[in-house]
């Protein structure tokens, strides 16, 4: 059974982790000896690079779509709270709504969390016009930006791979409490149903009791 239709979780690598592994691969392209294909390897470093900040602006645009529509879901559903608890029912299915409801809520709000963790401020390596100077200063220029842009691209790669695993745990809140929000529409079904036939039990005939009683009563008015 996948339980995480039912509280999507997720268990992130820690910081100290992914520093190291970075700081190696780092050490591992500065200490790169130049290549008489330097040229093939800076365009595709190029390419590489601009790859990763389509991916980031990607993962932000999908942020904000994801997080004005969880808005816009949440002032609809809370406005139907007074209709979650229904005096006629009986008490057990009003209980088994309230926590159905509780947890479509709570993984709505989880949704909005990870998704806010994707527009929020966070670093970005780039290229900036210092390297650009000191690489006219060098005597293997391609050689060095490929460096600098390897090594921008490794640090990025990490912070923008967090934003994508958020933007997809967010996907799935949003899957999970469409899920519980189904479940609360099919417990509300069969109550429905289950009454009614309920009442037919007691009355098949369909008719009114207190009718024949007050009839019964005006005969001896």
């Amino acid at each position: 059974m996948n339980f995480d239709l039912f509280w999507p979780t997720i268990k992130m690598p820690s910081e100290d982790k992914i520093n190291e592994k970075i700081n190696i691969d780092i050490r591992k392209i500065k200490g790169q000896h130049s290549s008489t294909n330097s040229q093939v390897i800076l365009d595709e470093a190029r390419r590489l690079y601009d790859q990763e900040q389509d991916r980031r602006s990607t993962a932000d645009n999908k942020a904000g779509i994801y997080i004005a529509s969880i808005a816009a879901l949440l002032s609809i559903i809370l406005s139907l709270i007074p209709t979650i608890i229904n005096a006629n029912q009986h008490f057990a299915i009003n209980v088994i709504n309230v926590l159905v409801f509780t947890m479509a809520i709570m993984n709505l709000l989880r949704a909005a969390i990870w998704a806010k963790k994707v527009i929020s401020v966070s670093s970005f390596h780039l290229i900036h016009w210092g390297d650009l100077l000191s690489a006219h200063n060098n005597i293997d220029i391609e050689n060095y930006l490929v460096k600098k842009l390897l090594c921008a691209l490794r640090a990025n790669y990490d912070l923008i791979n967090n934003k994508v695993t958020s933007i997809k745990m967010t996907h799935a809140l949003l899957v999970s409490a469409c899920f519980w929000f189904l479940i609360i529409i099919i417990i509300r079904i069969l109550s429905h149903f289950s009454s009614m036939l309920f009442d037919f039990s007691i009355n098949p005939s369909g008719n009114n009791p207190m009718i024949y009683i007050c009839y019964f009563c005006n005969d001896y008015a």
